[in-house]
């Protein structure tokens, strides 16, 4: 527990407890009630600086979640710049509106999303299945702690980019972090579809990593 102190005008100092799990999300509404006000001065404003804080706290993960669509780090590179223009073009063009009910990273994955299913489209026949229904167990609960622990290495990309476009973007977005919830927004989808969809995805990259001769634990 974290001891937290709040001022509160008419009784002076309140001493509370704070989880971490509280902290944690307090910390991310912050940064993300922060994200919107930096986009907003860009826009309005033309802030250098807003932007440039924006861009170095999400570059790394908007590469790696690209890189996960791609299994191609120069591909992924190539795109996130695109995606940033187009940050950078909304602004000039006083078109973003700050949504309260999706933060500025689901906005800017919806960017990152959308350009990459145009360049898929264009480099590849892209492969979209029916929805998946719910499954009565996750036999890819050992694939999920892989792709969580962050160990993607070349076999896993290599069995991500087999996997059904729509498959491999809720993977992709959610080892990067999001929610059901945000990842529902982002594609469009239902939320039970998402789930099935990820269950669905992992017990197949199980599978494909078994067949490969590679364990849930990474080794061979």
């Amino acid at each position: 527990m974290h001891r937290g102190y709040f001022f509160w005008r008419c009784r002076g100092i309140v001493e509370i407890d704070v989880s971490d799990a509280d902290l944690m999300n307090l910390r991310v509404k912050a940064r993300e009630d922060d994200d919107r006000g930096l986009m907003l001065q860009f826009q309005a404003q033309g802030e250098e600086r807003a932007f440039n804080l924006l861009f170095s706290r999400h570059k790394v993960p908007l590469i790696g979640f690209l890189n996960r669509m791609f299994n191609n780090p120069t591909r992924a590179e190539e795109i996130s710049q695109v995606v940033w223009l187009k940050v950078i073009e909304t602004a000039g063009r006083a078109q973003y509106v700050a949504d309260l009910n999706a933060s500025f990273t689901t906005w800017l994955y919806t960017l990152a999303r959308n350009a990459a299913l145009d360049d898929l489209r264009k480099q590849e026949r892209i492969e979209v299945v029916a929805d998946v229904p719910e499954l009565e167990s996750d036999d890819g609960s050992a694939v999920e702690a892989l792709v969580e622990d962050g160990r993607m290495h070349t076999t896993l990309l290599d069995a991500m980019r087999s996997l059904p476009l729509d498959q491999r973007e809720v993977v992709a977005m959610w080892s990067a972090g999001f929610s059901y919830e945000e990842i529902a927004i982002v594609t469009d989808a239902p939320l039970a579809t998402v789930i099935g969809r990820k269950r669905y995805a992992l017990n197949r990259l199980r599978t494909m990593l078994a067949d490969a001769g590679i364990s849930a634990s990474g080794k061979s």
